[in-house]
């Protein structure tokens, strides 16, 4: 007779191991693509996440694959965040957030984004993994607008265009929340 409570333990414990080098590649990657971009070295990325490069390979079967994997997580947590404003009871408040939010993506994720504009392969990659997120903004902003608190001609594209120049120095804080806080009075409806 087989011992079922033995082999039961072992596949959860490799699976457990997988699941840890797993999020450390992908948070090694998201570091070195981000300094380096699509040209970092798979090695590099496997030294950082302390894995061998063939569980690199293993996990992800080649750096394309791997690279697709970070864009495609990039924007899930966009569409993360934005979903956990829909169910807001204050849709201004709600809208403030999402400003706020991209701000500080856009601060953040500047490395990415240039990474992806300058490699037209990672533009496809990067399209079709971000296609629910501008529906996503306009839903927050048509609550906002039939409670006739941001302007009605407001798209959810004119966004990222009001937020492009906003400080991005370390050394700039007082003035990117400043120029926040006129962007955030310039989308409000008059009546508001």
């Amino acid at each position: 007779m087989v011992d079922d409570s033995k082999t039961a333990k072992k596949p959860t414990a490799q699976r457990a191991d997988a699941q840890q080098n797993h999020g450390r590649i992908l948070a090694a990657a998201k570091a070195r693509f981000a300094s380096d971009g699509p040209n970092a070295a798979m090695d590099a990325i496997a030294r950082d996440a302390g894995v061998a490069v063939g569980t690199l390979y293993h996990h992800f079967g080649s750096k394309e694959g791997l690279l697709n994997l970070v864009i495609h997580e990039h924007f899930q947590v966009v569409m993360d965040f934005l979903a956990s404003l829909q169910d807001s009871a204050d849709p201004w408040w709600a809208v403030e957030q999402l400003v706020r939010g991209m701000a500080k993506r856009q601060l953040k994720d500047r490395a990415f984004k240039t990474m992806i504009q300058q490699h037209t392969n990672l533009i496809a990659a990067s399209s079709q993994a971000k296609q629910g997120i501008n529906p996503a903004i306009q839903s927050l902003i048509d609550r906002a607008k039939a409670a006739g608190l941001v302007r009605a001609d407001l798209q959810a594209g004119d966004l990222s265009i009001l937020l492009a120049g906003l400080p991005i120095g370390d050394d700039q804080a007082e003035q990117r929340e400043r120029y926040l806080a006129i962007v955030l009075q310039g989308i409000k409806s008059e009546s508001s």
